[in-house]
């Protein structure tokens, strides 16, 4: 029986992000024993200049860094939360027991520290510390699609604090828009790198985004309004577009619309990252709705979205201004109504019979991608965190479906 950890490659990686302390690991060393336990030692140095408690993660690739995929779920040590600056951090990770008889030579470990002081740029985010835990129907009221619950885990990642807006849509397309990677009109806008799709449907009487010529710009005071009659292929550009302009790796390839998963830039959650983190984490309380389960607390869905101030798109009803619910465990709003919000995954009703347990992404292929939460124009059956949903991804004439953004360190 093989346990051998052949290293190739030492990776030092500090997750920097727009702070202005940002932690420090540097100095990352890792040999495994040759005492038979076919343990790992991972050695690091940590600096905060802050002197904040950061949380640590790890994680390891078998494919030279192409992806970051492989389970180190054993480890102890100077991991996990409240680990504080200095040297000579030390990580074990008991790669024998949790990967049997395997001989890798491509062999990548990639150390990120996080101290929860995370200052937004355009989009505000929120940290999501990994984790395992039951996706699917857990009580028991669902359909068929959300069936059986099983174990999933996830890495680490941002989340969205918030939908994204009109106003951030506007602002990125039109900088889109001055580089030519989209066209505008006054009914449409398009992408002009590879097949070109619809990217915002701007002649349906429910957008709340014109154009006037030269530029886009949002109607009627609809900034803080979660951004509608979006596509998929709207929301997975803006992720792109946005990602090139804080200088960024985009994580999409516009020509065929494949995910490059270890690009550093934003892309929209997988349909196990976007439940997990609607269900508060590894904070989850497993409550029906995201964050309480007094459906009103945390959503805009039917009966509520008449109130004050909404955008009246049918009836009275409609989006409300983002943020204005009570928030879930992890501070992220509207996880539960308002919009649905495009995921990555390509939809399959019996995915959950066979969905890997680690980090799965969805089937390989589809006609239709997932949507979650629900929106303002449907009952709360639909705004359960377990509830799914899915669409046409070319289609961009909707007044309920929007997205929220991820990036992972």
């Amino acid at each position: 029986m093989k346990h051998v950890l052949y290293i190739l490659f030492l990776t030092n990686f500090t997750w920097l992000l727009a702070q202005n302390h940002a932690p420090q690991v540097s100095n990352v060393t890792f040999e495994q024993r040759m005492d038979g336990s076919h343990k790992v030692d991972i050695y690091y140095d940590l600096y905060d200049a802050d002197g904040d408690a950061m949380t640590v993660t790890m994680q390891a690739s078998n494919d030279a860094g192409t992806t970051w995929d492989v389970s180190c779920k054993q480890i102890s040590g100077d991991v996990g939360e409240n680990i504080m600056s200095g040297n000579d951090k030390h990580i074990v990770w008991d790669f024998g027991a949790e990967h049997p008889d395997v001989y890798w030579d491509k062999v990548q470990i990639k150390i990120t520290a996080d101290d929860g002081h995370f200052t937004p740029g355009l989009v505000e985010m929120i940290y999501v510390a990994g984790g395992t835990f039951q996706m699917g129907d857990t009580w028991g009221d669902g359909g068929s699609d959300e069936k059986p619950v099983h174990t999933v885990a996830v890495n680490s990642f941002y989340m969205g604090k918030y939908e994204v807006t009109n106003a951030q849509v506007v602002d990125v397309f039109n900088w889109a828009l001055a580089q030519g990677k989209i066209t505008a009109s006054s009914s449409t806008v398009k992408n002009t790198e590879g097949n070109q799709h619809e990217l915002l449907d701007l002649d349906d009487g429910d957008c709340q985004i014109s154009y006037n010529g030269s530029q886009l710009y949002v109607e009627n005071n609809y900034d803080n309004y979660p951004v509608i009659e979006i596509s998929w292929y709207g929301a997975a550009a803006f992720c792109n577009y946005l990602s090139e302009r804080e200088g960024l790796t985009p994580v999409y390839d516009l020509s065929n619309w494949s995910a490059n998963w270890s690009a550093n830039g934003y892309r929209l959650p997988t349909e196990a990252e976007w439940e997990y983190a609607a269900k508060g984490g590894a904070n989850g309380n497993n409550t029906k709705y995201s964050g309480s389960n007094n459906v009103d607390a945390v959503a805009w869905y039917w009966d509520n979205s008449n109130a004050t101030g909404n955008s009246n798109l049918y009836n009275g009803h409609g989006t409300l201004p983002i943020g204005t619910k009570q928030a879930n465990e992890l501070g992220i709003y509207d996880m539960s109504g308002n919009v649905y919000e495009w995921c990555w995954d390509w939809y399959d009703y019996y995915y959950y019979s066979n969905s890997p347990q680690d980090n799965p992404k969805g089937p390989s292929s589809g006609s239709r991608r997932v949507l979650r939460g629900g929106s303002w124009a449907i009952d709360a059956y639909y705004v359960r965190v377990a509830s799914r949903f899915s669409h046409d991804p070319d289609d961009a004439y909707r007044d309920g479906y929007g997205f929220r953004l991820l990036r992972t360190p």
